[in-house]
Formats: structure tokens, sequence, C-alpha cells
């Protein structure tokens, strides 16, 4: 199976100097995870600094496992709204650092919200439209405690950039294709700061092995996300492109 996304590689390839540039930015520590919860922090600012209402005509967005507005609006939304406050220091970090190593700056904000896992979001008020990398930090610190991994949060993060970069909620959110080219996008970054090939595709493996041990593999597909494997497949196909490209990097 070839997922090859052919628009983020022609991106990515058209900025100068990229195949040879040397790799030279350090990743930010995980020392977040162990800092108080984010209800503490919230305890600490009740007041958020933006309010996100869930309307398709006036948000779209990718999310990382599929849930829909209703979902949202169900199980985690305020009164009908997504609520966001301003984001860790290290995560906002890891959302530029992966930013910077695509050498492909778009202007995006990253908050803490009120959401499942995380998410690529274009809002839409009058004639201008905002774009942010929502996050919800104890998923993102229960799937790196859950994979023991360093790269758990910096895979999913990069998948959500990937959208953005892909403009992919301009064409109204989550769809299996656009799914597996962020996928791709993620492997293909994740290669160029330096995670083995099984860093970049530990999130959807062990989402994937924790769905099947409590035998509800088939909730992981979707009308807007392809199968796990699949997307297993296309991460492991970015990083390999990556490695490719990288005289240092053996397949």
């Amino acid at each position: 199976m070839r997922v090859r996304a052919i628009a983020l590689t022609a991106l990515l390839l058209c900025v100068p100097g990229w195949a040879h540039a040397e790799q030279t930015l350090i990743k930010p520590t995980d020392d977040y995870c162990a800092t108080p919860d984010s209800t503490a922090d919230l305890a600490k600012k009740p007041v958020p600094d933006l309010k996100l209402v869930l309307s398709s005509k006036d948000l779209q967005f990718c999310s990382y496992s599929g849930e829909g507005l209703s979902e949202i609006n169900k199980s985690w939304a305020k009164k009908n709204e997504i609520l966001a406050y301003p984001a860790q220091l290290e995560f906002k970090d890891t959302v530029e650092l992966i930013q910077a190593y695509s050498r492909i700056k778009s202007k995006f904000d990253v908050k803490f919200a009120t959401i499942p896992n995380a998410m690529a979001v274009l809002a839409r008020k009058a004639n201008i439209i905002d774009r942010y990398v929502l996050y919800n930090k104890k998923y993102l610190c229960g799937i790196q405690n859950y994979t023991g991994s360093k790269w758990a949060d910096d895979s999913v993060f990069a998948h959500e950039v990937g959208h953005h970069l892909a403009n992919h909620t301009l064409s109204a959110g989550s769809r299996p294709y656009f799914e597996l080219q962020a996928d791709w996008f993620s492997g293909f970054i994740l290669q160029r700061m330096g995670a083995p090939v099984d860093g970049a595709t530990i999130v959807l493996g062990k989402m994937l092995e924790h769905q099947y041990r409590s035998g509800n593999a088939e909730t992981l597909t979707s009308r807007t996300h392809p199968q796990p494997e699949d997307r297993i497949a296309a991460v492991a196909e970015g990083w390999s492109y990556a490695c490719e490209q990288d005289p240092k990097c053996d397949l």
C-alpha cells in the first residue's frame, strides 16, 4: 500500500536546503506530565481566554481519533462551547519545534481545551478565520504514560500540524485520506526529529492493541478515520521517506 502524501511531500521538498539540513534543534523535556494536572491549572484560571461555539457552519476541525460535533458537545463541551485556556509552555514549544523541522511556518495558536484528545481547528467569525491546535493535557500525558515513549505527544501534535499545513480544515474537516496524509506527515517529521520508526507509530499501535484487548477494535474505524492498520502504515511510510533522504538513517 502506498499512501504517500503528495501535497505535503511537494511542499516540504520545495523548501530550500530541506533535504540536507542539519537537525540541531533540541526536543523539550517531558517534565510537564509530572506537574499538577489540568483541573488544578484550570482552578487557578476559572475564566477561559477563548470560547469556540460548536457549529458546523463556524467550526471545522480534524480530531485525532474521530470524534464529531455531537459527541464532543455531549461529553466534553460546556453549553455548546469548547472552552480553551493558555497552553503549557512545553506543549507550545513542541508545536513550534515541529514547525521548525517542517521549515514551513503556519500561523495558529496552541491551547488546552475541553476536548477528548487533540484537534486542528479552523474557526470562522464574520470574515475572520483563526486556526488552532487544541489538546487535552490529561490525554497526552496519559498516552505518554501508557506507551512509555517520549515521542507519544510529538506524534499526536505532528499529526495535527500536518492537517493545518495541508489546509484540511478548509475542506470540512476529517476524511480518511486527510487522516492518512496527516499520519504520513507525522512519521516524516518524527524521523527528522530523531525518533525511531517504532517511536513514530507507537501511539496508533497502542491504541489498536488496547481496543483489541477490550474487544472494540472496530470503534477506531469511522466514516472520517481509516483503519488503524492503514494509519500505522502511513506513519511508517512517511518515516521511511524521510529516512531515504537522510544519509545518517538506516532503513
